[in-house]
């Protein structure tokens, strides 16, 4: 049945409201026909205004509008929340958005998060946030990782320093085994013409420039002017075991004797020349470097595989401040490479890594105490669970803690007839 024409949808039906017009006086002739035909169909029902509403049967009015609405449906995406303000109106998306500020409210959020469009409109994004225990749980979950991550850490930073220092130790080796093919013998701990082994072996351990000026220097007080920037002061890195506790690597001995104003600044090693298993002030000889050797490789007859040339040393001991009276723990003092004969060998008088024992009582100085000499000249080191030394015929050794002292003191002589085996 035809009833009347929406001009609105641009077809013939029944409609709930008629076109909407500016004004009663300025409807649009279409508007005027439709409502004259309403009023002809349904005469008592219709006011004759363009904006009436008039009577339909309900059920048609249900499946027009289920019509209209499945319609608009398919020919249109879904609907999306409208914000409304005073100054128009804008699609918000879900999303997007957290509220729809409405006119003449408030908005809790900051300037300088809110967004404007070109009608107007405020737009607040919507934030996403930690809960407390979520934030807890990972704080949480971070320390257990860090707990796990630092123990790695160490073990690798210990690593590179143990084969640093192996390095090093090699390095010494090859240039004792350099010295010896142009001399035909070993150098000596020290002698009154050039000094210690480190000054023997700096031309070949890439320090020649260092050398030439030790020997133009002369005496040792000339060496020594200029206090933090004389030759004595030098610091060669490869005389440094990284693991060695030096608080620097150069020690000040203060002003005294010829070392003045200045004083007397001294360049450290970590290292130390096999001098045997015996005491020092015995010169027994039984090592391979002693005060004015002259040692040759075959003179070995334990076999240079078999016989320590150098080893690491550690210069910190818990009572050695204590015993010693220096309120300091560190034992830089005795580790020059310019500082005399005593301060730069090893002997094997005590197991590795020996330390001052706590129920001794007895400051070790003097020559009159071996304790003095038990742990300036131990082979010791920082690496965990022993030191590294190297062997006369180049390779490099790691001594564990638990190897016997009779073994060391074998391992430490160049003929005593007894092969010893570190393994």
């Amino acid at each position: 049945m035809r009833w009347c024409s929406s001009p609105r949808r641009g077809r013939t039906g029944v409609t709930s409201r008629l076109t909407r017009t500016r004004t009663a006086g300025t409807a649009s002739r279409t508007t005027r026909r439709a409502a004259s035909a309403c009023r002809s169909a349904f005469t008592g029902f219709c006011s004759g205004t363009p904006t009436c509403t008039w009577f339909r049967p309900a059920a048609w009015t249900r499946s027009r509008a289920n019509r209209s609405r499945a319609r608009k449906t398919r020919s249109r995406p879904e609907r999306r929340r409208v914000c409304r303000s005073p100054t128009g109106t804008r699609p918000r998306p879900r999303s997007a958005t957290r509220r729809c500020p409405r006119a003449g409210g408030r908005s809790t959020s900051k300037s300088s998060d809110l967004l404007s469009t070109p009608t107007g409109a405020t737009v607040v994004p919507r934030r996403s946030a930690f809960t407390l225990i979520e934030l807890l749980v990972v704080i949480a979950i971070i320390a257990i990782l860090i707990g796990l991550l630092l123990p790695a850490v160490q073990k690798v930073r210990e690593a590179a320093a143990r084969m640093k220092c192996s390095n090093n130790l090699k390095q010494l080796a090859l240039a004792a085994h350099n010295y010896h093919a142009t001399y035909e013998k070993l150098p000596p701990i020290n002698n009154s013409a050039v000094g210690t082994w480190p000054v023997h072996l700096f031309p070949y351990l890439e320090q020649d420039q260092l050398y030439q000026r030790w020997v133009a220097a002369g005496t040792l007080q000339a060496r020594g002017a200029g206090g933090a920037n004389s030759i004595l002061a030098t610091v060669v890195p490869g005389l440094l075991c990284p693991s060695d506790p030096f608080p620097a690597p150069v020690y000040n001995r203060g002003v005294f004797g010829l070392f003045t104003p200045d004083g007397k600044y001294e360049g450290l090693c970590s290292y130390g020349a096999n001098n045997g298993a015996q005491l020092p002030a015995n010169n027994a000889k039984d090592g391979v470097f002693y005060n004015d050797s002259a040692v040759k490789l075959l003179a070995i007859t334990d076999g240079t595989s078999n016989t320590v040339m150098f080893g690491d040393g550690y210069h910190r001991d818990p009572r050695w401040g204590q015993l010693m009276g220096t309120g300091s723990d560190t034992m830089e003092g005795y580790a020059a490479w310019s500082g005399g004969p005593f301060f730069i060998q090893r002997s094997a008088l005590v197991g590795v890594n020996y330390r001052i024992p706590p129920t001794l009582a007895t400051p070790p100085t003097g020559a009159s105490n071996p304790e003095y000499y038990k742990r300036v000249f131990a082979f010791a080191s920082g690496h965990t669970g022993g030191a590294n030394v190297s062997m006369c015929d180049g390779s490099v050794r790691f001594f564990r803690d638990s190897l016997p002292l009779i073994t060391l003191q074998e391992l430490c002589t160049t003929a005593s007839g007894n092969v010893a085996n570190p393994d």
